[in-house]
């Protein structure tokens, strides 16, 4: 990890050090020995392999801002704090589901996924709408990233409209398979402790019919059965259907519970399947924070933002012990206060300034093999009964948290490097 705290870190440690001295020997107080953060995370040999999702992002998260600081040398003196170094496919930040080159690009990433032995990637969410219970553009995008279609365009001679190519996520060398993440905020607009999502007036939709919210969320989840859960590619644990809900600590509800098996009734019906719904957490947050919401909802799972998008810099100088602790104890107390499964997500590294060229506020955690396999390790000591684990990400750039690979002749770049980690780590 790198910081910008250097200096006071070490006049901390001399003054330290200095006390430590000048101390009387039959008194030295407590030893570092005894903390509880002071041990070594072990190599965990795996006897089966780990399914790995990683999160997947609409053009990398890239914009000319963002990659010009992504490619800039480190300089702290001038307050440059880049990751010096290029992805392969730069091509990806103008992304449109309407160009056959774009897909073209995305079966590249396809395969760098598949080389790395990613079991499927977690798709940009689906926004529920109010009024056609699924955003199309979203949909548009999954369709096209889950390879049910290819890009649509118009022929500049003919004017005619051309369907290209689909994705193969099917390929000699294996096959990757993609799963939906929902983004839940226009269905929770509003709601708090005091406003809870059965006391929201009904909403109007497209077709002019009133409908409460709940049933909006049920039908999203229905449309959700029926577009996608037969197909072939999509991932499924133990013959259940995985979804991701993003932000379910904003759903304010009477009965969680009730909401939730509603939720499933709708799939039920929708496919004849038992859908597996996993919650996305804030990171560091204590589960029972969140009794009310989807604990006492039941999700089958739940998981975490990146461990490493937060401000503490105190947490930042022992990562893997922190973050060990911290999965310890959400998993055991999930486990035995709800019944609930515990996912791990992991990231390669983490550099908020990427995103925004004044955001010092965040430790920075650079790209390093040996940090990389610690927190594999750390993620293999929290396996839930699912045996996934969560990738953060595979080319979300804008925080650096990509494993996607870089041009290895340019500056700090690593080629298939964290991939091939990624498959060493979690595969026999």
């Amino acid at each position: 990890m790198r910081t910008y705290i250097n200096h006071t870190l070490k006049l901390v440690m001399g003054l330290g050090l200095i006390a430590g001295l000048s101390g009387c020997d039959k008194d030295r107080g407590p030893s570092v020995e005894d903390h509880f953060l002071n041990y070594e995370i072990p190599n965990v040999e795996l006897t089966a392999d780990c399914p790995v999702g990683a999160f997947y992002y609409q053009k990398g998260n890239l914009d000319d801002g963002k990659l010009a600081r992504l490619a800039q040398p480190w300089d702290q003196s001038k307050g440059q704090l880049g990751a010096n170094v290029r992805p392969i496919l730069t091509e990806q930040m103008n992304f449109d589901v309407k160009n056959p080159e774009s897909v073209e690009l995305y079966q590249q990433q396809v395969d760098w996924a598949i080389q790395g032995r990613i079991d499927f990637f977690i798709l940009p969410a689906i926004q529920i709408d109010l009024k056609t219970f699924l955003n199309s553009g979203n949909v548009t995008m999954t369709d096209v990233l889950g390879g049910k279609k290819g890009a649509e365009y118009t022929d500049d001679d003919t004017g005619e409209t051309i369907t290209g190519n689909p994705v193969q996520l099917q390929r000699e060398n294996g096959r990757l398979r993609y799963a939906i993440s929902i983004n839940p905020n226009n269905i929770t607009n509003g709601l708090s402790n005091s406003k809870l999502i059965e006391d929201m007036p009904d909403e109007t939709i497209s077709t002019g019919e009133k409908m409460s919210r709940t049933d909006i969320m049920c039908k999203a989840f229905e449309q959700i059965a029926v577009n996608y859960f037969g197909d072939d590619n999509y991932y499924h644990i133990n013959g259940r259907p995985l979804v991701v809900i993003f932000n379910p600590h904003k759903i304010y509800t009477k009965d969680s519970k009730a909401l939730y098996d509603k939720l499933r009734t709708a799939v039920r019906e929708a496919c004849g399947k038992e859908i597996f719904i996993v919650a996305q957490q804030d990171a560091w947050a204590p589960t029972g924070r969140f009794e009310v919401f989807h604990c006492t909802g039941k999700v089958d799972a739940i998981t975490t933002k990146s461990m490493y998008d937060q401000g503490n810099f105190n947490r930042a100088y022992m990562y893997p012990q922190m973050i060990d602790q911290n999965w310890k104890y959400n998993q055991e107390f999930a486990a035995s206060h709800f019944q609930i499964d515990f996912i791990p997500t992991i990231s390669p590294s983490r550099n908020a300034y990427i995103n925004m060229g004044n955001q010092y506020n965040q430790p920075i955690v650079d790209k390093n093999p040996d940090t990389f396999r610690t927190m594999c390790n750390v993620a293999k000591r929290h396996l839930g009964g699912t045996r996934i684990v969560f990738l953060e990400s595979f080319n979300d750039w804008a925080y650096y948290s990509a494993i996607e690979p870089t041009d290895p002749e340019y500056g700090n770049g690593y080629g298939m490097t964290y991939l091939d980690i990624l498959r060493e780590q979690f595969k026999l």
